[in-house]
């Protein structure tokens, strides 16, 4: 399937140097709170929810904590490197 090539791998490495731990990920989810509150309230919401599917599914803590911190990281990522090509894209 061909691709449009909008997010390079230079966009996941430029988002990627700047998400490493839980403190970034809360600044990149404030950042997008910010700018787009209703999205980034969806979600936080689900987000939230599919945290607590994977506590009431009985997994120890420290692992759910570190599922749900690789997911949060992971999203917000992909978002983060999205919303880059998108200004790329754009920008005059």
């Amino acid at each position: 399937m061909p691709s449009d090539q909008l997010v390079t791998p230079a966009d996941l490495r430029r988002v990627l140097k700047g998400c490493r731990t839980r403190a970034d990920v809360q600044r990149m989810l404030r950042q997008l709170e910010t700018l787009e509150p209703d999205p980034a309230e969806y979600l936080m919401e689900e987000l939230t929810s599919i945290h607590h599917l994977i506590m009431d599914a009985g997994i120890e803590h420290s692992i759910a904590r570190t599922v749900t911190n690789r997911q949060n990281r992971l999203i917000l990522s992909c978002l983060a490197a999205y919303r880059s090509a998108l200004r790329r894209l754009l920008e005059p």
